[in-house]
């Protein structure tokens, strides 16, 4: 079952997550949480099969462009989904 603020992340994150340096704490900030709870809210999502991905390719290319290093910084924080 999903609780309110599992709702609220998925619609947030409908369209891709924010195009900011810190994407998950921009959101974490929407919801009133903490970062590291939406990162894990996501993973369980993806987990349990509510959400299906998370569009890490609008994110990976839009920053990597801009600053592989910052791409780089964000490896093993984005929730990984199961191969979609």
């Amino acid at each position: 079952m999903l609780d309110a603020i599992d709702r609220q992340l998925i619609a947030a994150t409908q369209a891709g997550l924010p195009l900011t340096r810190e994407p998950y704490r921009a959101l974490a900030v929407q919801l009133g949480i903490d970062e590291a709870d939406v990162l894990a809210r996501l993973q369980n999502l993806l987990n349990r099969g509510a959400i299906r991905r998370i569009l890490r390719d609008s994110f990976s290319q839009w920053h990597g462009e801009r600053d592989p290093k910052l791409l780089r910084s964000f490896e093993g924080r984005l929730p990984v989904s199961g191969g979609d």
